[in-house]
């Protein structure tokens, strides 16, 4: 398991606004520290920062220091197996809403992506990826499944004589739509959810969209890559 306090610079009394790094952020700055360390929703440390977009990128920024390479713990996320010589890669995506002051005329959400570094064994991987692969196939067939019923709500009419069929069946059709839609997209992030390695799931905060899993090799090698030594051998 990730330990969250190593290697994190102490919380200073004075907030470092004033000094920016290289991505134009605040290295550290407490209170957000504190709420996502207590895995609170990422939107709850909008009120440190000036504008949404800042928010958002510092919270992936705290996330990537927080499951960095050099953070990973000896166990496995998922079984529990030590020591764990392999890790994995996640990447997540988390959106912010907009400050009411910062309303635009776009739906469009901040967003940022980031990496996330797990201990997990090879077994585990192979059961995680298994569900993965079928909640893409479902996802897919949740959209064909919507757009066939859209089809059929659009063109059926045409098909059927004008006897108050065509509205009887679009009666039907619109309700189901809606609950293909919904419904649908609400079993497959439960499922997803349900998924994720228990080890996971509890230690990051909610409300993040999982993206793909980005690589999975031998920690030396992974160490090694990140020191810039040559790499030999084959995972």
């Amino acid at each position: 398991m990730p330990d969250e306090n190593r290697d994190i610079p102490i919380a200073s009394a004075v907030l470092d606004y004033a000094t920016y790094d290289a991505d134009g952020l605040p290295p550290w700055v407490a209170p957000a520290e504190e709420l996502i360390a207590a895995r609170a929703k990422p939107k709850t440390i909008r009120k440190f920062f000036r504008k949404t977009e800042e928010a958002v990128k510092y919270f992936a920024k705290s996330m990537r220091r927080r499951f960095s390479l050099a953070n990973v713990g000896d166990d496995c996320v998922a079984c529990g197996t030590s020591p764990c010589p392999t890790v994995v890669g996640v990447q997540w995506m988390v959106r912010m809403p907009l400050k009411w002051k910062q309303i635009k005329l776009s739906n469009d959400q901040p967003r940022a992506k980031f990496v996330t570094h797990h201990a997990m064994c090879p077994a585990c991987l192979e059961r995680w990826s298994r569900s993965l692969a079928r909640i893409k196939t479902a996802r897919m067939a949740q959209n064909i499944a919507q757009w066939t019923i859209f089809a059929l709500i659009i063109l059926l009419p045409r098909a059927l004589p004008r006897n108050g069929a065509a509205s009887a069946w679009r009666a039907v059709l619109w309700p189901t739509y809606i609950v293909v839609i919904y419904v649908g997209l609400l079993v497959l992030r439960v499922w997803s959810k349900r998924r994720t390695p228990k080890g996971i799931a509890r230690t990051l905060p909610p409300k993040l969209q999982f993206v793909s899993i980005e690589f999975f090799d031998d920690r030396e090698r992974l160490n090694d890559a990140a020191a810039g030594l040559p790499i030999t051998g084959k995972a």
